[in-house]
């Protein structure tokens, strides 16, 4: 792998990164998802956001290397916007094989609303995330 990739996976990495990070140290350390239970709702629209903003990252030095035409704003759209939705549903996957493999319980995914929730809100940070790199 050369310097170009490593350094396109580093920017790609450095905002999901940032949001684990919180959702370790403050949503599970100092347990604020159990303090305040609209702490889940931010978390996943910064979730959205934070995959956006990689996936841009990707299309630019994709398209920067490969000296390509910039991509349409269409489907640029579409393509930022297909990977925040698989990144949420694996984080559901998860959460799901969590609550099922170590809880026992529901712990992370109290009920299909919960799921839909946080399922629109990573895709309601993708989506503006995604407007705003077109404007």
């Amino acid at each position: 792998m050369n310097k170009f990739h490593l350094k396109t996976l580093g920017l790609m990495a450095i905002a999901p990164v940032i949001v684990l990070a919180i959702h370790n140290v403050f949503g599970i350390d100092f347990g604020l998802y159990t303090k305040f239970h609209w702490f889940d709702i931010p978390m996943h629209l910064i979730g959205g956001i934070a995959i956006a903003i990689s996936a841009n990252i990707f299309i630019d030095a994709v398209q920067k290397e490969h000296r390509a035409e910039n991509m349409n704003w269409q489907l640029r759209a579409i393509f930022i916007i297909s990977l925040v939705v698989l990144a949420a549903v694996l984080w559901e996957f998860g959460e799901f094989t969590v609550d099922t493999l170590i809880y026992h319980h529901p712990h992370f995914q109290p009920s299909n609303a919960d799921t839909m929730k946080d399922l629109f809100m990573g895709l309601l940070g993708g989506t503006m995330t995604a407007i705003y790199y077109l404007i």
